[in-house]
């Protein structure tokens, strides 16, 4: 799903408000609270987004 449809509201807030964030990207690999992928791989770095269960509010456990 594009950041757009699941985040609308912060996509418009980025659009109008940080467009510098859209330049060089179509925003197609973004995701909440991490880097843009479009953006950084190109530049020589790995993006590694751990979303491990049972942290945060998860209703996941540890085992």
């Amino acid at each position: 799903m594009h950041f757009s449809q699941g985040y609308s509201l912060s996509w418009h807030d980025i659009k109008t408000k940080y467009p510098e964030i859209l330049r060089g990207t179509s925003g197609k690999y973004m995701n909440w609270e991490t880097v843009d992928p479009e953006k950084w791989v190109p530049e020589g770095y790995a993006i590694v987004k751990i979303d491990s269960r049972g942290c945060g509010r998860s209703e996941g456990g540890h085992r």
